[in-house]
């Protein structure tokens, strides 16, 4: 299901009046890119970037988000979910990357549709990229995983490569075809989570606020400061994304202190912090759609802010 906007959502993100955003709707964008359900008017991908871009907002080309963290559970796979679906509602096009070999976000985006190819097809040169992408929706496509991707590690190991550039060369045919492109990692430090960390413009590390998540955090934050060391002239930084926040648990404010102290000229700690939510929960777990309300869902307000500012689009604070 393509993700939508709502018109009275549009125009809360434009900080205009839905009468202003109404007379927007009319005039740029075609009749079959809106459509009403119940009350509200609904605008499909196509609408909301017309939209952006005649209030001038211009679109990125081609930005590498590459969401790692070496430690597992932390929801780094809803995370790519919610925000890809999201930027996608936004008006982005944007190209999921998925090279973790659970293959847990090709699940939720495809269901249970036969997968044919994956990166692993791609660097034994068995297909072109372009054959192994899958078009979920008019704005959202997927390079798919699944447990061929065990052999990526072997495979890079084998070959000789600059590791700067191998991934730019890999995916430069598609590359601008994208706002975004959005890489899955496993819960690793291997070659193929290194090359993904170079080929990024930003590295985001979700976490967990508990000792373990932290320790997970400090050892991919070792791996990133070593990138910028081995490659100084790469423009690349990262953002820490503290997930599934439950403001009841009392250990939270001192790991928050802990995060903080992290932050340096290259690393933040992202102002959006994705609380803890039932319905995203579900969503996940019944392998549903993404498309929650922003209204009702603290998750979805997050990760909407979240996407906002990945977007530069203006967000509080």
């Amino acid at each position: 299901m393509e993700p939508l906007l709502s018109v009275r959502e549009l125009a809360e993100i434009l900080n205009i009046t839905p009468q202003r955003m109404g007379k927007l709707v009319q005039e740029k964008t075609r009749q079959d890119e809106t459509f009403l359900r119940g009350r509200s008017r609904w605008c499909r991908p196509s609408a909301s970037r017309n939209i952006f871009e005649s209030r001038g907002y211009s679109y990125p080309t081609g930005e590498v988000l590459t969401m790692t963290c070496c430690k597992g559970g932390v929801g780094k796979t809803s995370l790519v979910i919610g925000t890809a679906k999201r930027l996608t509602s936004l008006g982005c096009k944007v190209l999921v990357i998925d090279i973790d070999m659970q293959s847990n976000t090709t699940s939720n985006l495809i269901g249970g549709q036969n997968v044919e190819y994956c990166l692993y097809d791609v660097i034994t040169e068995k297909v072109s990229i372009e054959e192994a992408v899958i078009q979920i929706d008019s704005s959202l496509s997927l390079l798919p995983s699944m447990l061929l991707n065990t052999k990526l590690e072997s495979e890079l190991n084998g070959k000789r490569l600059n590791p700067k550039t191998y991934f730019k060369k890999v995916f430069k045919t598609i590359i601008k075809d994208y706002d975004f492109i959005i890489i899955d990692t496993p819960p690793a430090l291997n070659q193929p989570v290194y090359l993904s960390i170079l080929f990024s413009n930003l590295a985001i590390v979700p976490i967990n606020l508990d000792e373990f998540s932290i320790s997970g955090l400090k050892l991919t934050l070792d791996v990133i400061k070593q990138s910028r060391e081995d490659f100084p002239e790469l423009d690349l930084s990262a953002k820490i994304v503290i997930n599934k926040y439950d403001a009841r648990e009392k250990s939270s404010l001192g790991f928050l202190t802990e995060i903080k102290g992290l932050e340096n000229e290259f690393i933040e700690v992202c102002p959006e912090i994705i609380r803890i939510d039932a319905q995203l929960k579900n969503a996940q777990q019944g392998n549903l759609p993404l498309e929650f309300n922003v209204k009702k869902s603290k998750a979805a307000q997050d990760i909407d802010l979240l996407s906002r500012r990945l977007m530069a689009l203006s967000v509080p604070g």
